[in-house]
């Protein structure tokens, strides 16, 4: 049963995004696992918006065509899925609020923060040294160098970003 109402999660907005990229090179297996992912977040939710699960449905299709095509008719749809476009998905929700920031100091992680996206290098570095792990290895010395550190994410959601912040 799929109940339509409430669920406004930008997580269906990061699967149209990465199954269309993931389908556009051939990368089946992680394209499927990402509409799992989207499953998982259906059955979290206390009830899932009609038209969010119209596109899960479009995106199911080239992997299960014909039980998409009875899931689309069941949604009320006369007309084949297969005459429909790719979902639309709004950008502006795949940018995270947050970044995950890992912490090393002499190679080894030490601390893992969760900060602003928009922290600037001064507020990052303060708030990293201020980490009890971090100040408990740091053993009262001043770091003799502070390395930023951007990781590409290939994948989109909360905390996906990352930056290593190496302390030497």
């Amino acid at each position: 049963t799929v109940l339509f109402g409430q669920y406004s999660e930008p997580y269906k907005d990061i699967t149209i995004k990465k199954v269309g990229d993931d389908l556009s090179i051939l990368k089946f297996n992680t394209a499927i696992a990402k509409l799992m992912e989207l499953t998982n977040e259906f059955y979290k939710a206390e009830s899932v918006a009609k038209e969010h699960f119209e596109s899960f449905v479009l995106m199911l299709a080239p992997f299960a065509p014909h039980i998409s095509e009875e899931m689309w008719q069941a949604l009320g749809h006369e007309d084949s899925l297969a005459h429909e476009s790719w979902p639309k998905c709004d950008e502006g929700k795949l940018v995270d609020d947050m970044i995950t920031v890992v912490v090393q100091v002499n190679g080894k992680v030490r601390a893992s923060l969760t900060v602003p996206a928009a922290i600037s290098e001064n507020d990052l570095k303060v708030q990293a040294l201020a980490h009890e792990n971090v100040q408990k290895w740091l053993v009262g010395k001043k770091p003799k160098k502070v390395i930023f550190w951007i990781l590409l994410s290939l994948s989109f959601g909360s905390h996906d970003s990352c930056l290593v912040l190496l302390i030497i």
